[in-house]
């Protein structure tokens, strides 16, 4: 994610909040969505509180996918050099 946001925006490596609302300017909103939401349920697993429930196995590897998932689109979108549907210059 780091390395996609290097290429797009160097300014943008910082606050991944602000990344995230950005993302969908540059993958499709589908995309960006599904990344939010693997974002938040990270972020939420790794800052859990005692009495929040720990992850089940099931929702690990979905993440995990959805990463993967991520990963493999972010590249196509840099070498096409579309993104979000205006030419990236």
């Amino acid at each position: 994610m780091n390395d996609f946001w290097q290429a797009v925006s160097p300014r943008m490596t910082r606050n991944c909040r602000t990344r995230m609302q950005c993302l969908e300017w540059y993958i499709t909103p589908t995309v960006a969505r599904q990344w939010y939401a693997v974002r938040s349920g990270l972020s939420a697993a790794c800052h859990h509180h005692t009495y929040d429930l720990p992850p089940t196995c099931a929702e690990v590897r979905a993440w995990h996918q959805d990463v993967t998932g991520l990963l493999r689109v972010l590249p196509r979108a840099m070498r096409q050099g579309i993104v979000g549907g205006m030419t990236h210059v």
